[in-house]
């Protein structure tokens, strides 16, 4: 019997802009959610095999700002992201990655 674990990602929106995220899990298209300042969007993804390939990227855009980022990749994310939730701030000067509680700077926007 194959035991799954889910895994769930978080994007926190702390602009002071709409952002609208249009996420891919393993190449399927999820669709375009718009996240408010403030607001927080969601999206779960299931691992069969802690081994498996498992990828979520996310197009994430401002009127001012862009970019396209892996927001969980199961062979970097499954040890780093506790409690199987990745939780994933969207700031001024990019995207940080909660790692233990702390905020940790992982990517500039592509201007």
């Amino acid at each position: 019997m194959v035991h799954s674990t889910l895994f769930r990602l978080f994007i926190s929106n702390e602009l002071t802009d709409p952002l609208v995220s249009h996420c891919l899990i393993e190449g399927l298209d999820v669709g375009f959610f718009p996240i408010q300042p403030g607001g927080m969007n969601g999206l779960s993804v299931n691992i069969d095999d802690p081994k498996q390939s498992a990828n979520i990227t996310c197009d994430l855009d401002t009127d001012k700002l862009h970019g396209q980022y892996v927001l969980f990749d199961n062979t970097r994310d499954s040890q780093r992201c506790g409690d199987n939730k990745c939780e994933w701030h969207v700031k001024n000067d990019g995207l940080y990655l909660d790692i233990q509680g702390q905020q940790v700077f992982q990517a500039p926007w592509f201007l």
